[in-house]
């Protein structure tokens, strides 16, 4: 007589049960896991939205003054008395920004990379403010900027 036959009905019933809940265990363990995975992520990304916000504000006002940049390079004396104006709101989304970065306490690769792009901004506002960039460089630098 084997093992089996030699077991009480209710120790098979046990050992089935037991086996079962294993079944159901393994698979629910797993989801549950990727699933506190997947909550964690959307945290992150809802956390990363009011730094995105206000970079948004940043490009965008930095298109404006790449324009108005250019405008006042060739020439144009209506541009040139606009664009300390929108020089002035880049510098404020920039400083929202930086308030938002320091409120989802960002980190120190990304700190350092927006610290770095801040400087680069002020080498080409003042730049076109000295009117040291031809209207062509003056583009190509703020659209790499923007990039």
């Amino acid at each position: 007589m084997g093992l089996l036959g030699r077991l009480s009905l209710g120790h098979k019933f046990t050992i089935l049960g037991l086996i079962a809940l294993l079944m159901v265990l393994v698979p629910t363990g797993l989801y549950v896991s990727k699933s506190l995975a997947d909550i964690r992520t959307a945290e992150a990304e809802s956390r990363g939205m009011h730094p995105l916000m206000a970079m948004q504000k940043v490009i965008q006002y930095a298109q404006q003054h790449r324009g108005l940049s250019a405008g006042m390079l060739s020439g144009n004396a209506a541009m040139k008395e606009r664009r300390p104006a929108v020089k002035d709101n880049v510098d404020k989304a920039m400083a929202a920004v930086d308030a938002a970065m320091a409120e989802v306490q960002a980190s120190a690769k990304l700190r350092q990379d927006w610290s770095a792009l801040k400087q680069r901004w002020a080498d080409v506002s003042q730049a076109v403010a000295s009117g040291s960039f031809d209207t062509p460089k003056s583009t190509q630098a703020h659209t790499a900027l923007i990039t």
